[in-house]
């Protein structure tokens, strides 16, 4: 099997495995033996699937061969094993998530063995019947004869082999994954630049369009929508086999000026009444996600919606409708795609503190309510003074990740400071420690950058944030997060 050089195998601990009762026996140093009818299976929650890994050992000495299937989710592929031990690969896919995996074992039949079989039967009936005959005639002349008693003769025994048991023996299970490596993109500099796209579609998964869904480019006036924009780039990433993440319904910040200075008929300010603004709300999340349904799999719902202090931020959201406005948020959002993933985003809160409280906490409602929320969004925006970050980012993760929700790392990059040549190898240093923190916690299913290459970033070229510099070339950042996240096999 063909495995994409940006795998890593990870094992799946074999007594997480239910076994079939009889024909699957657990031993004493942790291996499964399986004999002809066993299935076991679990439940996995793993990041894209590119393959599945099975170490076997032949236990018997039985000429049957047998045959392991491997299941992943809907796919099935399966291999014969002769008399050796060996690794099989199966090459199957699933996307990020849960999945049941599952291996199956069954003995083949012989054709040439059992047509052996079937003529040694019918010679033996015909000897039978012979012999049936024989004794008939015999018989019919004892008859005739005295009745003087006759010796009778011990029966002969006759040593039946027992049937041959095949079994075999299960040391290991691996999946190999890939970790998703997503960017920032804009149309700004399509067709403008001819590297942008290019170098983009070489080295990158899927991308997040960085203004284009913003609600001041899909509504400029109210209930006047224009998808030009964002239709080119979603179209435009399908087309290439790349992934989209939507960004972003509900924020505070470029928003349409008549969602955030409202006139009335004589250009003075108008002040929103709560269900005028729910109205508005409902009517640009409804037509936005719907526009997109069935080519955006996955939307930031709602976009920092706290400060550092872990207070709410008094946007006009909060102002007019209250802190509920994030629930009604995730809730029109669903009703426009339930098929879609949907994640609350925020930057500040990666490393634990009063925001990461105040969020955890907010979550953790929603998730109490029934509101629909699937995920949420570490943005990671940090300057080379960050310091040890996996160690403060693993247990935030964690807490996370048991409330059931799924993270990725959103809107990376990595202030260097003005003139940050020599320090690049503290910006790589930075990359490959939140690319170990996600890579970590299986919850962390995709590292975004927030744009690619420096040339393009939101924080100024001469800030050298991104993993690829001025002209295209790789950093050491790329380095440590390719390092990290798509490690060789």
């Amino acid at each position: 099997m063909l495995v994409p050089a940006a795998a890593e195998a990870r094992d799946v601990p074999l007594n997480s495995l239910g076994t079939s009762a009889g024909q699957a026996q657990r031993r004493a140093d942790g291996t499964i033996l399986l004999r002809p009818g066993a299935t076991v299976r679990t439940d996995l929650a793993v990041r894209e699937v590119h393959g599945v890994t099975v170490q076997l050992e032949r236990r018997d000495r039985c000429s049957a061969n047998l045959q392991v299937t491997a299941r992943l989710g809907d796919q099935a592929a399966s291999s014969v094993i002769g008399r050796t031990s060996r690794t099989v690969s199966f090459r199957l896919t699933a996307p990020a998530g849960t999945t049941r995996v599952s291996l199956s074992l069954t003995q083949l039949r012989d054709k040439a063995k059992d047509a052996r079989a079937k003529k040694r039967r019918a010679q033996a009936k015909r000897r039978r019947a012979q012999a049936n005959a024989r004794g008939k005639a015999k018989a019919s002349r004892r008859r005739v004869r005295s009745h003087r008693p006759r010796r009778l003769r011990p029966r002969r025994k006759v040593a039946v082999a027992s049937p041959c048991q095949a079994s075999l023996l299960l040391r290991g299970l691996s999946v190999l994954e890939r970790l998703p490596l997503n960017a920032a993109m804009t149309t700004a500099h399509f067709g403008q630049d001819p590297f942008y796209q290019a170098l983009f579609t070489q080295n990158f998964d899927g991308l997040t369009p960085e203004n284009e869904l913003k609600w001041a480019s899909t509504e400029p006036q109210q209930g006047q929508f224009t998808f030009d924009a964002g239709d080119r780039i979603v179209n435009w990433a399908i087309a290439n086999g790349k992934s989209v993440r939507g960004h972003v319904l509900v924020w505070d910040y470029q928003n349409s000026s008549y969602v955030t200075d409202p006139k009335d008929f004589y250009l003075l300010q108008h002040h929103w009444k709560r269900a005028e603004l729910i109205a508005v709300m409902q009517e640009h999340i409804l037509n936005v996600v719907a526009h997109f349904r069935g080519r955006i799999p996955e939307w930031d719902v709602v976009n920092e919606a706290f400060n550092d202090d872990g207070s709410y931020k008094n946007n006009v959201w909060y102002q007019v409708i209250g802190p509920e406005y994030i629930a009604l948020a995730f809730r029109l959002a669903h009703q426009a795609d339930p098929e879609a993933k949907l994640f609350y985003n925020d930057l500040g809160y990666e490393a634990g503190g009063p925001h990461t409280e105040a969020v955890l906490n907010m979550v953790r409602s929603l998730r109490e309510q029934g509101v629909p929320i699937d995920g949420v969004g570490f943005e990671s925006h940090f300057d080379i003074s960050a310091g040890s970050i996996t160690e403060r980012m693993r247990p935030v993760l964690q807490a996370f990740a048991n409330l059931g929700l799924a993270e990725e790392i959103t809107e990376l990059d990595v202030n260097t400071g003005p003139g940050g040549v020599d320090k690049l190898a503290a910006e790589a240093e930075l990359y490959r420690q939140v690319a170990r923190a996600c890579v970590e916690q299986i919850a962390c299913q995709r590292v975004t950058t927030w744009g690619y290459t420096d040339r393009y970033s939101w924080i100024g070229s001469d800030r050298q944030g991104l993993p690829f510099d001025v002209n295209y070339q790789a950093k050491p950042a790329w380095q440590a997060l390719q390092a990290e996240a798509r490690p060789a096999v």
